[in-house]
């Protein structure tokens, strides 16, 4: 007999199809039946006859094992013979075959696999978008300076983005490509309540600050390094900045900060050091940089300082000139006096009135000069070679005139006459430090004598002492 289901023979009186597992019918179907239907079947045409064959199990599958989840029984399909249609038979489950070829009805069906495919390709599209969102965060972190791989996680995330805040500031002559840029402190809030307390650093357009929204104050943190070190005097002012979640800023305070070369005769130590310590922070691109800096900003201070010691030195002698000028001058109401350079510390002096009675120091009661206002109308007596007036000047009402007794000529008179008369007896000291007085330096009493003993006190020289005295004290008298 035959089995109705997949057409395959089985012995007679059997219950089950030992090919497919189906029952089979009451009765079974008979050899003759079944050869009957072989000739129908041999009939058909090729196309009809593999339509209306069994369908064969497919690779990997059991014949007589669930197909799906391992409940339903396999389909057979076969076609009809005279219509063509597409006939499908459930076949209910029926067990499981045993080793020795006997299907066992109260077997448990075998499990199938099942397709892992889905997850797999789920797992392999959350790999990629990692990767991605990791390449996108590398980038911008790295070639970006203003927070982009975190403003990428943070976007991943859902959480608040850096904001970029303007803070102008006015310097001149300020260039940070030559200098360091603007370190500006930063205090406050963000918006999940950490605590801020950092400096960021700006250039000369005030770019550079990135913030998370919040509440914040900011202020200037130190002078930055200007072309050859120079350093800024800059404001203390605080300013009030708000940022809202949306990115809006709110900023109180006035704009630009204004800074101004700072005077390097004030620039301390702890300035230059602050200021080096925010370029070495970040307002460099190197520490080689921000060293050069500081060195430059060191000589730009010494050198200024020495350039006002040498003022200041300068200074001091000039005052002290002054001073000395002051305590060497003589004034009346008509002239104004003041001691040559030569006299100094050797002449002292009286005053009476409009007379300046001058004499040596050495010898307190040898008069070196005098100095006389008479009427500008009066007669003007010169004198002689032996004494006279060396020098005169007038304002129109008055005369000013300079007296002095002529000591190379006299004493070297009194000497050749030999007197034993006191009153015209000099030493030789006196006699040499007289000389030198009046002749500045010019003559020694030795060389005058000398001359006076050879022409007889004819000599022209022995009246140049007169002529010295003169051009003197024309340019040590001013009119008043």
């Amino acid at each position: 007999m035959f089995c109705t289901g997949c057409g395959a023979e089985i012995p007679e009186g059997s219950k089950f199809c030992t090919a497919c597992g189906k029952p089979v019918e009451a009765g079974g179907t008979s050899n003759e039946e079944n050869a009957a239907e072989g000739e129908a079947r041999a009939s058909l045409g090729p196309k009809d006859a593999e339509l209306h064959a069994p369908l064969e199990p497919k690779d990997g599958e059991q014949e007589g094992s669930a197909a799906n989840d391992g409940h339903e029984a396999p389909a057979t399909r076969y076609a009809d013979a005279t219509n063509g249609v597409d006939h499908t038979v459930v076949m209910p489950h029926v067990g499981t075959p045993t080793d020795g070829g006997q299907v066992d009805p109260y077997a448990a069906p075998v499990p199938q696999k099942r397709s892992h495919a889905g997850v797999i390709v789920a797992v392999v599209c959350a790999v990629v978008a990692v990767a991605v969102a990791v390449g996108v965060f590398v980038f911008l972190g790295s070639d970006s300076s203003d927070g982009g791989g975190n403003m990428v996680i943070n976007a991943i995330k859902g959480e608040p983005e850096p904001v970029g805040v303007p803070f102008e500031v006015d310097i001149p002559n300020y260039d940070p490509d030559d200098g360091s840029l603007v370190p500006v402190q930063v205090t406050g809030t963000d918006c999940d309540d950490n605590d801020v307390d950092e400096i960021q650093y700006v250039d000369e357009d005030g770019e550079g600050l990135s913030l998370l929204p919040g509440s914040y104050e900011l202020s200037v943190a130190a002078s930055p390094f200007g072309e050859g070190g120079a350093l800024y005097a800059y404001p203390d002012d605080k300013v009030t900045l708000d940022i809202e979640e949306d990115g809006s800023v709110s900023m109180s305070g006035a704009f630009p900060l204004e800074f101004k070369l700072a005077d390097a005769l004030d620039v301390t130590d702890d300035d230059i050091q602050r200021a080096y310590d925010c370029a070495v922070d970040g307002g460099c691109d190197s520490k080689d940089q921000a060293d050069d800096l500081k060195s430059a900003a060191e000589k730009w201070r010494d050198d200024a300082v020495e350039e006002e010691n040498r003022r200041a030195q300068e200074e001091e002698t000039r005052r002290r000139a002054e001073q000395e000028e002051a305590a060497y001058r003589v004034t009346s109401n008509y002239y104004e006096f003041t001691v040559p350079v030569y006299w100094r510390g050797r002449v002292t002096w009286t005053q009476s009135g409009n007379t300046t009675n001058i004499y040596s120091s050495a010898y307190p009661s040898r008069k070196v000069c005098s100095i006389e206002i008479e009427p500008a109308s009066s007669t003007l007596n010169m004198g002689d070679i032996g004494g006279g007036i060396c020098y005169h000047v007038d304002n129109g009402s008055q005369r000013v005139v300079v007296r002095m007794t002529n000591y190379a000529y006299l004493i070297s008179y009194y000497a050749s006459l030999n007197s034993s008369d006191p009153s015209t007896y000099y030493s030789m000291d006196e006699a040499r430090e007289l000389v030198d007085l009046q002749s500045m330096g010019s003559y020694s009493y030795d060389t005058m004598l000398s001359t006076y003993k050879s022409t007889s006190g004819r000599s022209g020289t022995l009246g140049q002492p007169t002529s010295i005295m003169g051009d003197t004290m024309a340019d040590c008298i001013t009119l008043r």
